[in-house]
């Protein structure tokens, strides 16, 4: 079996191509046929020219892959920082919105102090538009009134992200409209056990960064 490993460096992007030539035929017998011989494979890695040093985060948080998502955060891929230098949505963005609890929770407990999730900031989608990451956790669009339920793994992302959460107005004023939601009489839902422990852990943090609430 030979191998062949192929490197392109091309000034539009990084190409590697990785190619198994497959195995030869076996020769027949006098006056036979040979066997034929297996096909070859090939895979590609293509990075981005205007990729940045978080963009190893961002393909193993959409596919929910916790070793991976370790490697790259040890090798220096910081979860704050825009995955493109065109755009700023960050990997932690997108472990917000598509990537699954268990990712978020191994973002959250990294080791590294200079590497910890910034829940605080001002949060971009893929397309640069700013989210309400508790209005997409919790309530996504205010059109499914009145039939809105907190799913359980919204809940185990909220439960996860508060914590961490240090500025209480930024988060009373992004969360006062879903508590709303959430409580109206409008919504039949409102005493689903999930709605209402979103709504308690919400005020509980608010009140333990030493605001009132309304």
């Amino acid at each position: 079996m030979r191998y062949f490993v192929v490197v392109f460096c091309l000034s539009l992007s990084s190409l590697t191509l990785f190619a198994d030539a497959g195995l030869d035929g076996i020769k027949g017998e006098e006056g036979g046929f040979g066997s034929s011989g297996s096909n070859g494979s090939i895979s590609i890695n293509f990075i981005p020219t205007n990729a940045t040093f978080s963009y190893p985060l961002y393909l193993p948080i959409l596919s929910c892959d916790i070793n991976e998502v370790e490697r790259a955060m040890l090798a220096g891929s910081n979860v704050n920082e825009p995955i493109y230098t065109s755009r700023r949505f960050t990997p932690l963005s997108v472990a917000i919105i598509s990537g699954c609890v268990e990712v978020l929770e191994v973002i959250i407990n990294n080791s590294d102090e200079r590497n910890r999730p910034d829940f605080d900031v001002v949060m971009f989608n893929s397309d640069d538009s700013t989210f309400n990451i508790y209005q997409y956790l919790l309530i996504k669009d205010e059109s499914q009134m009145p039939n809105i339920a907190v799913r359980p793994e919204s809940l185990s992302k909220l439960k996860l992200i508060l914590p961490y959460v240090t500025n209480a107005l930024h988060l009373k004023e992004l969360t006062s409209d879903i508590v709303k939601i959430l409580t109206s009489s409008d919504n039949i839902y409102s005493n689903y056990p999930n709605n209402l422990t979103a709504v308690s852990l919400i005020k509980d943090q608010i009140r333990n960064l030493g605001l009132e609430i309304d």
